[in-house]
């Protein structure tokens, strides 16, 4: 993608492009289209053009560059990492206001990959999976998940009555099936109808009608 920039100078016209446009001087090609010219006393003066051609990017390098904008303009700052494996980025942030930017059950966190993964998808040729962990938060949420899982299915094998589990994403009912797998003495089933559903937990065997799930 090419954007022509003016400045008073090429340097000046150069440095406006790569603000303007969120880019390092080794994202861009710079070619000076005009050098300009001062004139005399401001009489005659002419402004410097350039255009900056933006080279192609490292997936993880765009991923860290839209999520440092995105948080930018929602008025935090934040330490960024970032993994590559495969098709997946993973993020590692640290902020002071870590707890905003993840937002009730995640769902702050969960829009900012998902706004990410949209705006990939514009360029990318192949499904690039985003994932952002905010100090640990997700580590944390899985080991408190996994706890939960376990605490429930005692409790349902114990009484024989079938318990519910909290609304959760996709995400979260697929970590649920997949500790649930190492339990045969429980069945489940997600209940709800769009993202976030509900997920009962049932002895194993009470209602064989009812052997599939949706995750």
């Amino acid at each position: 993608m090419k954007y022509v920039e003016e400045g008073k100078t090429a340097p000046e016209a150069i440095e406006s492009a790569l603000k303007k446009h969120n880019v390092s001087r080794d994202d861009v090609k710079v070619t000076v289209i005009d050098a300009g010219r001062k004139g005399f006393l401001g009489i005659g003066a002419k402004p410097a053009k350039v255009e900056i051609e933006v080279l192609k990017q490292p997936v993880e390098k765009k991923v860290k560059q839209l999520f440092e904008e995105i948080i930018k303009r929602m008025g935090f700052s934040a330490e960024v990492t970032v993994e590559k494996t495969g098709q997946r980025v993973l993020l590692k942030v640290s902020s002071e206001k870590s707890s905003l930017l993840i937002g009730k059950r995640g769902q702050t966190l969960m829009a900012l990959e998902h706004i990410i993964s949209v705006s990939l998808a514009k360029d990318e040729e192949r499904a690039i999976r985003v994932e952002i962990d905010i100090d640990s938060y997700k580590k944390k949420r899985e080991n408190s998940l996994k706890q939960m899982v376990k605490d429930t299915c005692e409790k349902v094998k114990k009484t024989g009555k079938p318990m519910f589990l909290p609304q959760m994403d996709s995400h979260g009912r697929m970590l649920v099936y997949r500790y649930l797998k190492s339990d045969p003495g429980v069945s489940a089933h997600s209940r709800g109808n769009g993202k976030i559903k509900k997920i009962l937990i049932k002895p194993a065997g009470e209602d064989k009608a009812e052997n599939g799930k949706t995750v």
